[in-house]
């Protein structure tokens, strides 16, 4: 089954990651990727720098930005493969190990996935 991680961190980003935080994420990336439990990962944009929205009512279409949207002060995401919801749950925990505080929202994707 695969999952979807929307990483919200505790608090705003005060200071760029160190190199061995980069080291460390990035070997977290390449262990995960190699063992097939890592589809996909990245960081996402600042909404100030192109988050938006488009909204259908009816025949109406409207595109705004995404001020309102709480979940664009998430961090970064990642598509996640996992046999059972105790291991993704696992995989959440190792990547905060790494990420730091903050919240791992973890949505099944195309299904109810594991319970």
């Amino acid at each position: 089954m695969r999952y979807l991680s929307i990483y919200m961190p505790a608090r705003p980003m005060s200071r760029p990651p160190s190199p061995d935080d980069i080291a460390k994420m990035g070997a977290l990336v390449e262990d995960m990727t190699k063992k097939g439990k890592l589809v996909m990962t990245a960081p996402l944009a600042k909404r100030e720098t192109g988050g938006l929205t488009v909204t259908r009512s009816g025949e109406k279409f409207e595109t705004g930005n995404a001020d309102h949207v709480a979940w664009m002060r998430a961090g970064g995401f990642a598509i996640l493969e996992a046999a059972t919801r105790e291991e993704v749950i696992e995989q959440a925990k190792r990547f905060l190990g790494v990420g730091g505080d903050g919240t791992c929202e973890i949505l099944a994707i195309g299904g109810m996935g594991p319970q």
